[in-house]
């Protein structure tokens, strides 16, 4: 059998309590009360690896992106888990028949890995996790997670839960656990105080030039190309269309500013264009992508989509913060 790759075990650089804090106060955050308790148990974790859920909208992924900047040491990494998916997958292609060195590879001269949105929903995608996550405990790999997901709820069908025990215990054995719950959805609260980036008031771009995108495997995604270089496309091309995480990935590499119009009523979809949809959302807010929504329809609220979409409180809320354009300011044509 071969032999795990292994490296010194390093002394985890100390964020403290009064650097986060500063954090906060240069993104204008006021921590709540437990938000300040979660601060305080990330700063006194140091070298353990960190499993961070809670509900939708509490700061979880910003606590941890704060907590993760502020580590001097660059042999880190943060994904967003659908990425980092695709990375195993990716790793698994380039050397078939190579899985353990596949997983290794994840993992390899990496002293941190922050995964985003942590969730297991894909039987397939628990039997890689049992094994890739050991591994790279083992090999002084510290990760930091967020999800929506207590770890035993992970692969929350019945029938298939067992399939994901493995991760379950090492997330209860080798990780320090914490909850953000409860509390207001900040990021919908938010978006009440800023412009709106959904509706039939959401400016459609004047179009300047058609264009092609290649997207991988002979296919490209057609859309238009705006004055000032924002992508202009329509939903049908985006979620009708078989389109991955990975192509959306690799459009907002060269777009920062998207229009999508001809938006349906998400409730009246189908059920893949519905969950294409949500994982664009998750896809254009891991890349601070600013984005207007061109819709007839109102915008979906929290609750309304949950007996057709898996994590659609997650979804609304996201699209929510989207929808208030926060990233308008940072986003540029690359």
């Amino acid at each position: 059998m071969r032999t795990l790759w292994t490296r010194p075990v390093k002394a985890a650089p100390r964020v403290t309590l009064g650097r986060l804090l500063g954090a906060a106060e240069d993104d204008g955050i006021t921590l709540d009360g437990q938000q300040l308790s979660i601060a305080r148990a990330l700063c006194g974790s140091n070298t353990e690896s960190v499993y961070l859920w809670g509900g939708v909208g509490r700061g979880k992924t910003w606590l941890m992106d704060a907590y993760f900047g502020l580590l001097p040491s660059a042999s880190t990494r943060r994904r967003h888990f659908h990425a980092f998916l695709d990375d195993v997958h990716h790793a698994l292609n380039a050397r078939a028949g190579r899985s353990a060195e596949a997983l290794d590879s994840l993992s390899e001269g990496l002293d941190v890995l922050l995964l985003d949105e942590f969730h297991l929903h894909d039987v397939a995608d628990a039997h890689l996790m049992n094994r890739w996550l050991p591994r790279a405990l083992e090999c002084g790999l510290r990760v930091l997670a967020t999800s929506n997901y207590p770890p035993e709820a992970l692969l929350p069908d019945p029938l298939f839960q067992h399939v994901a025990e493995p991760v379950i215990a090492t997330l209860a054995s080798r990780f320090t656990v914490l909850e953000l719950t409860g509390g207001p959805d900040y990021r919908a609260e938010t978006t009440q105080r800023r412009s709106d980036g959904w509706g039939p008031g959401a400016t459609t771009p004047q179009v300047l030039r058609s264009i092609a995108l290649p997207l991988g495997g002979g296919r490209s995604l057609s859309a238009g190309e705006g004055v000032e270089g924002e992508l202009i496309t329509t939903f049908r091309e985006l979620c009708e269309a078989p389109l991955s995480v990975a192509d959306y990935r690799a459009v907002a590499a060269h777009y920062g500013s998207w229009a999508i119009g001809d938006v349906p009523g998400l409730e009246s979809v189908g059920r893949e264009p519905l969950q294409r949809f949500a994982l664009l959302v998750d896809v254009l807010c891991d890349e601070r992508v600013d984005v207007c929504f061109i819709s007839q329809a109102a915008r979906p609220q929290a609750g309304t989509l949950v007996a057709r979409l898996r994590d659609s409180d997650r979804m609304t809320s996201r699209l929510a913060m989207l929808a208030g354009r926060p990233f308008a300011s940072s986003s540029v044509n690359t």
